[in-house]
């Protein structure tokens, strides 16, 4: 690894949840629930004209560029950080109203 574990403060937490959800209205994705952590972020989101790749990477790809703005604001004299996400991520789909409710439950308040 060419940079450390990330380990997102509070500020950084709110940032990443803000863009995902701004990202949602935009493409008119249904957003169920987010809740970034302080090392990963879980998302649960219907966007059913896309597939399953898709939100992931453009949320990857948005909070990205938020957060290295944020970090260029803070560390003007340092270099700002490049990798702040894994190369992948993890995608189920949920076909089940109850299994929504159950993954949007454990993403809101299980963690």
């Amino acid at each position: 690894m060419s940079e450390g574990a990330v380990v997102f403060d509070s500020e950084q937490r709110l940032l990443v949840e803000k863009t995902i959800r701004d990202h949602c209205v935009i493409r008119k994705w249904e957003l169920y629930a987010v809740n970034c952590r302080t090392d990963h972020v879980h998302v649960v989101v219907g966007a059913s004209d896309r597939s399953i790749e898709i939100p992931r990477e453009q949320f990857k790809s948005w909070a990205t560029r938020k957060l290295k703005m944020l970090e260029s604001i803070r560390k003007s004299d340092q270099v700002v950080r490049e990798h702040w996400w894994s190369d992948r991520g993890w995608d189920v789909y949920v076909d089940t109203e109850s299994d929504l409710d159950e993954v949007t439950c454990y993403v809101n308040e299980e963690q």
